[in-house]
């Protein structure tokens, strides 16, 4: 900033001025500095050095050979205009739960001022109501208490000590309450099991239902139904109680208690029945007495029954979800591991409803699902059942069918644009060969050119590891070793235990802000990606 004034008036020099004190002060923090400007023409000076939208004042205290002269009146000077800044450009979700949203913003690119706090604004999409409002001087927010598979409508504005800017409004929507994958049921006597489930981040309880249905031609049919409720912060429970005469079904839901209201996910699809009456093994003990003359005096036989306590199948192989054109077959691949005498019975549910082996579906002796030729209406979730005298256990895949032409389709062939895909037709496949051969293989060679020849000094060992194969949500999309994320434990996260996922880490993305790219599409990876995002954090 340039200061100037005006010569000191000839009836008040007291002879000729030979020079200038200028002293600037910054109000905020009374900081002062002086500076001697030699010479009485001198009366133009640049101050620098000053803080941005700063209010300093300044004042000149002129000098002559005998003695100073008095300061000259303070003025008050701001080193920058200030003004209401302009509108926050950028602002995004970083992420969300069913209860939460993160969201994340840039500061204006013209703050005119200093920002002193930034304002936050939120409420449903639909509602007419008032805003709920909170402030922050960070650039990011964790709005909590929301409902679940909600649209809100979230804004963001700036503040300067003039004031606040226009809002900056974007629409976003909570999680839906997940349904749980990974649930079991352990026959522990005649009346109890034991229940097991994966955890699922910040929910309140799971609720786990269960009905019973028996028949007899001494009886009328009967129906037990009941319901156990279990706290968020576990994975296991008992249900004791149990009629050993009848069959149970059982499912599980989470929820979420948002301000006193309790928002319950969807059920898990039932698992069939546990019959709870032991499995009894019969033996005969043979008692001989021989007399001296080495004939048989007498046989006595006690036949005892003892319980041999039956052992819960394990589930050691289970395919990620499946993204399929109609027409392809396709195979849901199970390893189940058996132990003891208690051989279990497989069973397959499509949404919900029994899977029987037709021209359609073949049912393999291993438990393994195949699909002939899949249509658009084999799409949905399917669940796996494995079940004997101890217990159930079930996993479940969701299959995508893409219809030709659509987005999931044009998603499967690389393209992601709205453009039709250029299928090749059965009866031109021959001719695209041909031309894909013609001139020493000269378009097969321009059409595959890009692809990776394997040459690349980038490796992918660590993504190609049994262990780590099974995490790729694809097979040929396998990240470089030196871009891959490990996950180091972390407190109150057991059930996340892979060191690799398929995310790559991007330093410094958008200059500001580092970034994680990923694919998942399992429960497994999102307890995955929620340990990413704390050392993100």
């Amino acid at each position: 900033m340039t200061v100037s004034w005006d010569e000191v008036p000839c009836n008040g020099r007291n002879g000729p001025i030979t020079g200038y004190y200028l002293t600037y002060t910054n109000i905020t923090s009374n900081t002062s500095y002086t500076v001697n400007i030699t010479g009485g023409d001198n009366r133009i000076y640049n101050l620098t050095g000053l803080i941005p939208y700063t209010n300093y004042t300044v004042s000149i205290m002129p000098y002559n050979y005998n003695m100073t002269g008095p300061a000259r009146q303070e003025m008050q000077i701001t080193a920058k205009s200030i003004s209401r800044p302009v509108v926050i450009a950028d602002l995004i979700v970083h992420a969300r739960t069913p209860t939460k949203i993160n969201i994340v913003w840039y500061p204006p690119t013209i703050p005119n001022g200093i920002i002193i706090v930034y304002e936050i604004r939120y409420r449903g999409s639909t509602s007419t109501g008032p805003y709920n409002i909170t402030n922050t001087t960070n650039t990011y927010y964790s709005i909590v208490g929301l409902m679940p598979n909600t649209s809100y409508t979230i804004g963001v504005r700036a503040y300067t000590s003039i004031g606040p800017r226009e809002w900056t409004n974007r629409d976003y929507t909570t999680a839906k309450i997940p349904v749980i994958e990974i649930f079991s049921i352990t026959k522990l006597n005649f009346t109890a099991v034991r229940a097991e489930w994966g955890s699922v981040p910040e929910a309140s309880l799971y609720t786990i239902y269960y009905e019973s249905t028996s028949s007899s031609s001494r009886k009328k049919r009967q129906v037990e139904t009941g319901m156990r409720i279990f706290p968020g912060d576990t994975t296991e429970g008992l249900i004791g109680g149990l009629d050993p005469n009848l069959n149970y079904l059982f499912s599980i839901s989470t929820s979420f208690n948002v301000n006193g209201i309790v928002y319950e996910g969807e059920r898990t699809q039932p698992i069939p029945g546990v019959t709870l009456n032991p499995t009894i093994v019969s033996s005969t003990l043979s008692i001989i007495t021989v007399t001296g003359s080495l004939t048989i005096d007498t046989i006595q036989e006690a036949t005892y029954s003892t319980v041999m306590k039956p052992i819960l199948p394990v589930i050691e192989e289970f395919p990620d979800d499946v993204r399929s054109e109609e027409g392809h077959q396709v195979l849901f691949e199970v390893k189940v591991k058996v132990r003891g005498n208690s051989k279990p019975s497989f069973n397959w549910y499509h949404n919900g409803e029994p899977v029987t082996d037709d021209y359609t579906h073949e049912l393999r002796g291993d438990g393994s699902l195949l699909l002939v030729s899949v249509e658009e209406k084999h799409k949905g979730t399917y669940r796996f059942v494995a079940n004997n005298d101890a217990g159930t256990v079930s996993q479940q895949v969701v299959l995508t069918v893409a219809v030709e032409g659509s987005d999931e389709s044009r998603l499967l062939h690389g393209d992601s644009s709205s453009a039709k895909i250029g299928m090749i037709p059965v009866d031109k496949f021959g001719e695209f060969v041909a031309k894909g051969h013609a001139k020493g293989n000269e378009g097969f060679r321009n059409q595959f050119g890009m692809l990776d020849s394997g040459e690349s000094e980038h490796t992918v060992t660590v993504g190609l590891t049994p262990s780590n194969k099974l995490l790729n949500r694809f097979a040929n999309i396998v990240v470089y070793d030196d871009n891959r994320i490990t996950l180091r434990p972390m407190s109150g996260h057991k059930d996340c235990t892979n060191e690799y996922i398929n995310a790559c880490f991007i330093k410094d993305y958008s200059n500001q802000y580092q970034y994680i790219a990923t694919q998942v599409d399992s429960l497994n990876g999102l307890k995955d990606i929620h340990v990413i995002d704390h050392h993100f954090q």
